[in-house]
């Protein structure tokens, strides 16, 4: 998510001003609502079947939920972990043209996948996530694209040429034929100077 941010602000800077504050909204919200109604994980709930991946076959990033200061383990729904891959992937798609963005879409299946698989979530709490992204860009409507930049109204090849290297007659090699009044108005002048001599 990070280096998301950071790229979007070098490479997309029309979007990266909606992609900080919808981001921003986003977790927000979902921190509001782990506040107000939490939720434990489905890895503490080993009575039912649930395995604790991180726990059995390591690493476990969490310590005992009752001695944990640090992280804040009963906040299951919404998953940021879903909510923040979605939309890092839906805006790479919508401020990048490449026939491949749609890759992206991957990001957040593979996320789903490790996080069900971990019991660190239910599906549900994926859900969740999506209705709240839902819900931000409905509020924040995501910018559009700019313009392209306006082809060329004139050919080159019609353009006036500027110096002797763009100008056929000199590139060619082939001398230019002078007027036939120029050529006409240079005698009369050299036989005046002549007369004058004598």
């Amino acid at each position: 998510t990070a280096l998301f941010l950071i790229w979007t602000y070098a490479r997309r800077p029309w979007h990266y001003r909606w992609a900080r504050t919808a981001l921003a909204m986003l977790t927000g919200v979902a921190l509001a609502v782990h506040i107000a109604v939490p939720l434990a994980p489905p890895r503490m709930l080993s009575g039912l079947g649930f395995v604790d991946t991180g726990a059995v076959y390591g690493p476990s990033v969490y310590g005992p939920a009752h001695t944990d200061g640090l992280a804040n383990q009963f906040a299951a729904m919404p998953s940021l972990h879903v909510g923040w891959a979605v939309f890092v992937a839906v805006s790479l798609i919508l401020s990048t043209r490449t026939r491949w963005r749609w890759l992206w879409l991957a990001h957040p299946a593979v996320t789903l996948y490790v996080v069900i698989v971990t019991a660190n979530h239910y599906w549900l709490d994926a859900l969740v996530a999506l209705v709240i992204i839902a819900a931000v860009m409905l509020v924040l409507r995501p910018p559009a694209r700019p313009a392209s930049r306006p082809e060329r109204l004139v050919p080159r090849r019609l353009e006036q040429p500027h110096d002797d290297h763009e100008r056929p007659d000199v590139a060619s090699g082939r001398r230019r034929a002078a007027p036939r009044g120029s050529a006409r108005a240079k005698r009369p002048a050299a036989s005046a100077v002549r007369g004058g001599a004598d």
